[in-house]
Formats: C-alpha cells, sequence, structure tokens
C-alpha cells in the first residue's frame, strides 16, 4: 500500500482539531478514497473526514481478497506529531509494511529533496468504527468559518457553560447561559429559517470551530433539541471534488 498526498492540510488541519478529544483512530481506506469516522471519548461529538481518492497523488492499495476496506488502527498524538512536522510545499507519503505492521510516513520535499521518515505501529483497536449519524435539518445555513470562530469566542465572557442556537426568521441568535452570564449575538442570514431552538455544551463548541483553515465556509445545521452539525468542504483543484470533514455535537436538553 502507497498513497501520496500534496494537500496535507486535507488531512493535518481535522486531526488536529480533534486530538484533545481523541485517543486513537482507525483509518479507513476504500476505493473511493480516505475515511475516519470517530467518537469522543464521552461520546458527545461524531466525528467524520473523507477524502476522495482523486484528491491524492498517487492512491496504491491493494485490498485484501473479497473486501473493498483497508482498516488502520493508529494513536492520534503521534500522527498529528508528525503531521505538525511537515511544511507546506511538503508531500505526505504513506506506506504500511505488513510484516512489520507498521505504517511508514515521509515528508517528501522535492525542492530541497530533504526526506523525513517516521514509523508508526498499527494499532488493533477493538471498538466498533462508529457510523456517522444521519439528522433532519431543520435549519441549515452557510457562514464564514473564521467569522463563526469568533462569534463562538465573543459569546462568553469567561464562565460560559452552554449556548443556545436559535433561528427566527433570517436571524441566528447565539445566547450564552450560565449562572452570572446571558450574553447575546445576533447574526444576519440570507435566507428565512424555520424557528427552532436547541443548546449545548460551550467546551465542546469551541473544539469544532477550530478547522477554519480547512474551508473559508461552513455549514451549520440544527432543530429543536437537535444535534448541531458543523461541515467543513475543503474544494480540491479538479473534478469538482471535495475533501468533507463535519462534525455532530449532541445537544443539552434540560429541564426548565
Amino acid at each position: 500500500m502507497r498513497i501520496l498526498l500534496d494537500d496535507i492540510d486535507a488531512l493535518r488541519i481535522p486531526l488536529q482539531s480533534i486530538q484533545k478529544k481523541i485517543d486513537e483512530i482507525d483509518i479507513t481506506l476504500t476505493p473511493d478514497g480516505l475515511r475516519i469516522s470517530t467518537i469522543d471519548r464521552s461520546h458527545v461529538i461524531f466525528y467524520e473526514l473523507e477524502i476522495p481518492e482523486v484528491v491524492f497523488t498517487q492512491y496504491e492499495v491493494p485490498f485484501p481478497e473479497n473486501t473493498t476496506e483497508y482498516v488502520l488502527g493508529l494513536p492520534t498524538k503521534e500522527l498529528i506529531t508528525i503531521l505538525g512536522k511537515a511544511k507546506r510545499e511538503d508531500t505526505l507519503e504513506i506506506v504500511f509494511k505488513e510484516k512489520q505492521n507498521q505504517l511508514q510516513i515521509q515528508l517528501l520535499n522535492y525542492t530541497t529533496n530533504v526526506q523525513k521518515k517516521y514509523s508508526v505501529q498499527v494499532m488493533d483497536l477493538e471498538s466498533h468504527i462508529p457510523t456517522y449519524p444521519t439528522i433532519q435539518r431543520e435549519a441549515t445555513m452557510t457562514l464564514p468559518s473564521k467569522e463563526f470562530k469568533q462569534y463562538i469566542a465573543d459569546i462568553s465572557t469567561g464562565s460560559t457553560q452552554r449556548i443556545q442556537f436559535q433561528t427566527i426568521d433570517d436571524q441566528l441568535i447565539l445566547k450564552s447561559l450560565s449562572e452570572f452570564e446571558t450574553n447575546e449575538i445576533i447574526i444576519p442570514l440570507e435566507e428565512t429559517q424555520q424557528h427552532v431552538s436547541a443548546r449545548y455544551t460551550y467546551d465542546y463548541l469551541v473544539s469544532m470551530v477550530q478547522a477554519t483553515g480547512y474551508s473559508d465556509d461552513i455549514i451549520v445545521c440544527f432543530g429543536n433539541d437537535m444535534p448541531l452539525e458543523i461541515e467543513y468542504d475543503r474544494p480540491a483543484c479538479f473534478d469538482n471534488q471535495q475533501s468533507l470533514f463535519k462534525m455532530m455535537l449532541a445537544p443539552r436538553i434540560e429541564e426548565e
């Protein structure tokens, strides 16, 4: 197995954004490309990353007989540490050494001819790979990713525990809820939305908006007391293909 990826950030940015929540990941290779589906240790956030086969510079994956998947269990911290050493102009090479049960990772710079070589032991993860859930999208909006990250930062003055998301006509209203503060940000929307409302844990929201370098815009979806989904689409330069990183956060259901 050998794959090459010029756009290292297509893999690096999502993994960096989940590193505090996930200890190990399963990388699933299929004829269509690379997929990571996982859930945080508290079972509050689902994550899914998809990088289409066409995005890779080279994608050679000999699948075992009668299967169309190759699953590699890896420690998140070690993989992110290696990817963090890559420069923007580097190419990522991943080779699976089956006899040693190791993943050989190289960062190749074709300008300077510098090669950085690393190896990671492949793990046999016993946990079942979760299936990313489907939700009913009662309210859906596209927002600038960096501005949305700033909204989440600005809503808190230090003691925020949860955030209420609410849509009223053509507005998204964010309200911080805690014993000591009730703050509000009103964001105009391009399209009229259903009137829906849900609450989410603030700390988890902060972790979900860290992938702003992945795409300029995000798609935000939620419903009445339903999970919140944030989707980052990273367009490729050809074939109208795009890498996709999305997260789904469980709501906080509280008695009034």
